[in-house]
């Protein structure tokens, strides 16, 4: 009995580092991808190939994107990795949507303090701070309950 929990439990971590490694990997073709559509749009490379709108080389079949997807992705990379020079690195762990909600009010005085929000906080978190909400972060042991003093740890 013993055996067979120690092995689920071996495969349910398998299972979660491969999601994570994997998440990982989406979050890096984001960038890249991001990169490339930034490329396009500003060279508009796509009315060379014939297309008469950025909407239109979009929407073919082979790409099928939303606009407002795209824009939010090339919004990311502009932001964190053109104005922050934060290297992709950095970024590939993170949330596509955290990094753009983050990217809305990040500033040259305050993007770290940003970048680390869309890294720890939840997007409903984010959202929350960003409405004015104040975020209180709390560290609480899933053992026994014991909720830390906050004062211990600085979490921006």
């Amino acid at each position: 009995m013993q055996t067979k929990i120690i092995e689920k439990g071996k495969l349910a971590f398998e299972n979660t580092q491969k999601i994570i490694t994997l998440k990982s990997n989406i979050g890096n073709d984001l960038l890249k991808l991001a990169s490339l559509l930034i490329s396009n749009h500003d060279n508009q490379y796509y009315q060379i190939l014939g297309y008469d709108t950025w909407e239109e080389f979009l929407a073919i079949p082979e790409i099928s994107m939303s606009r407002s997807f795209a824009y939010k992705i090339m919004q990311v990379y502009r932001i964190w990795v053109e104005k922050f020079d934060v290297s992709q690195e950095n970024l590939t762990t993170i949330d596509n949507e955290k990094l753009f909600l983050a990217s809305t009010q990040a500033t040259k005085d305050n993007y770290k303090e940003w970048l680390e929000r869309a890294r720890t906080l939840s997007r409903s978190d984010i959202r929350g701070l960003i409405k004015g909400e104040e975020y209180e972060y709390k560290v609480i042991c899933p053992r026994c309950g014991y909720e830390f003093p906050r004062s211990k740890y600085n979490v921006v």
